[in-house]
């Protein structure tokens, strides 16, 4: 910007010089000698101002190396801290860790779990429980859908009738699953109290929906495995007529027609 000032000062200069001869001219014939020192005039002015302009473009050159050498000392200051915050933040979690053992986390493949009990006893006779209870409420179903096309009840009655043999069906499910899950659960916090853990959470990677939303591999413990080889021992230990009474679903309306 003072860079244009200086060069329109020179042209400005130069400009009311040139008129300033023009205008005496007018007036008078100037002589040789004053047309000389007329010149003469002109150039030194041109030469102070071309001085004064070398001046500012050198000033405005060490400005620059100024500031790029204090840009440089602010970066090399904003290492020199994030460095240190690094050093600091691992300082106190070696700390921590030494001080209380440190969070321990760890997380289970849900999914893969309730893959491997499939081979189970127990859980295989649930699921042909559900199968069967599954089967035969279809068969209801389709006997009120035949009732309904010979008219013996209204779209209301067969809306009605079938949603109430959902509800069945998913009271059943729960009553063939909770047991199953309450040993699973009581399994995994049994591996938390022995081996310390802080907080124990479902595999990101699972297929069942986990909730949690971030991560990072490596901070956490794989006891999916673990969970497996027990809940199979433990299930495996069980007397076949606990496992047939706690598989038999409780539903009383079994024989009842709808």
């Amino acid at each position: 910007m003072r860079g244009s000032t200086v060069a329109a000062s020179v042209v400005a200069a130069l400009l009311l010089g040139a008129l300033g001869f023009w205008l005496g001219q007018s007036t008078a014939q100037p002589s040789r000698a004053e047309w000389k020192d007329a010149v003469q005039d002109l150039r030194a002015q041109l030469e102070t101002l071309s001085q004064a302009l070398d001046a500012y473009q050198a000033e405005q050159a060490e400005q620059g190396t100024k500031l790029a050498s204090l840009e440089r000392r602010v970066s090399a200051l904003e290492e020199r801290l994030a460095s240190a915050e690094s050093r600091e933040a691992e300082t106190e979690g070696a700390r921590a860790e030494e001080a209380g053992g440190g969070f321990k986390v760890a997380y289970v493949d849900m999914f893969r779990v309730l893959q491997e009990l499939q081979d189970s006893p127990v859980v295989r006779r649930a699921l042909e429980a559900f199968r069967e209870e599954r089967a035969r409420i279809l068969q209801l179903e389709q006997e009120l859908e035949r009732q309904f096309e010979e008219g013996k009840i209204t779209k209301k009655e067969l809306d009605e009738k079938k949603f109430e043999l959902q509800l069945r069906l998913q009271e059943i499910n729960l009553q063939l699953s909770a047991p199953i899950q309450r040993q699973m659960l009581e399994v995994i916090r049994r591996i938390g109290q022995e081996k310390g853990y802080g907080l124990i959470l479902d595999n990101p990677a699972s297929q069942l929906n986990p909730i949690v939303l971030y991560s990072q591999a490596g901070q956490a413990d794989d006891i999916t495995q673990e969970v497996i080889e027990r809940l199979k021992a433990q299930l495996e230990a069980q007397q076949p007529d606990q496992e047939q009474e706690s598989d038999q679903p409780q539903n009383p309306d079994d024989e009842q027609n709808p």
